[in-house]
């Protein structure tokens, strides 16, 4: 009973955290728990994260636009998206 448990447990923060992508503050949030109960739960679980989280995406803060930096011609140019 206690492994079905822990396999729950174990999915219910995985969905979470695809949920938000991979941002661990916003699940922590979503899940009502404070963030470090959250990082010890996925250590202790063996919750494999990806390399790069949620954190660097910034969904609140949108530019319309993008620079592209070209290192060989050492320009800048603008992309409307």
């Amino acid at each position: 009973m206690l492994l079905i448990y822990v396999l729950a447990v174990a999915w219910f923060i995985r969905a979470s955290l695809e949920r938000n992508a991979f941002n661990r503050l916003a699940v922590a949030r979503e899940l009502g728990i404070h963030k470090t109960t959250l990082f010890r739960r996925i250590k202790k679980l063996g919750i494999i994260l990806p390399d790069k989280d949620g954190r660097s995406l910034r969904t609140h803060f949108h530019f319309p636009f993008e620079f592209v930096i070209s290192a060989k011609l050492g320009c800048v140019s603008l992309l409307t998206s």
